[in-house]
């Protein structure tokens, strides 16, 4: 289920959902009181879980965290570091009843979100500083949010640029 999620996750980073999102309210600096950016060596309360191949990103669990937001019981929650800094944040439900209540806080906190395909509970809100995804997943049965600083998302975006253009220079010339 982990590698479901974290390639969800970073499918949310490459595929740009702007013409759906909107700016919203209370946009949040960071996540449980670590701000965007905030070096992983000042955390002394994570847990290392794995580093995806493809973009370095590590996640790591907070010991002892708090697994609710809102009313929602979570399941996990994840926080994302690139060069050792807080970028992203993953927190997951494994009930449909878990998946409303979270829905409910998101949307007291931020605005209802921008649905792009009314009958799926797919949210999104796009700020100055973050993208956030709210989704629920009717074939695994569990919800997602996803916080993402949208640094991370330059990062990520200039490093597949970098490579393409690295691709292209190498590219043999003729047939």
């Amino acid at each position: 289920m982990i590698k479901t999620k974290i390639r969800f996750f970073f499918l949310f980073l490459f595929l740009s959902v702007s013409p759906f999102v909107f700016a919203f309210e209370n946009e949040p600096d960071g996540f449980r009181g670590i701000v965007w950016g905030t070096n992983i060596s000042q955390l002394k309360d994570m847990e290392f879980v794995k580093v995806d191949p493809k973009t370095g990103i590590k996640l790591y669990k907070r010991k002892k965290d708090n697994m609710s937001i809102g009313n929602a019981n979570l399941d996990a929650i994840y926080y994302g570091f690139l060069d050792d800094k807080f970028y992203a944040v993953i927190a997951q439900t494994l009930f449909f009843t878990d998946f409303e209540e979270l829905k409910k806080a998101c949307f007291e906190n931020f605005g209802k979100g921008e649905q792009p395909r009314l009958y799926y509970d797919e949210f999104f809100w796009d700020g100055e500083k973050v993208k956030i995804s709210l989704i629920y997943d009717r074939t695994s049965i569990n919800g997602t949010l996803m916080i993402v600083s949208k640094e991370l998302d330059k990062f990520l975006k200039n490093n597949k640029l970098m490579e393409q253009d690295i691709k292209q220079k190498n590219k043999p010339q003729g047939f």
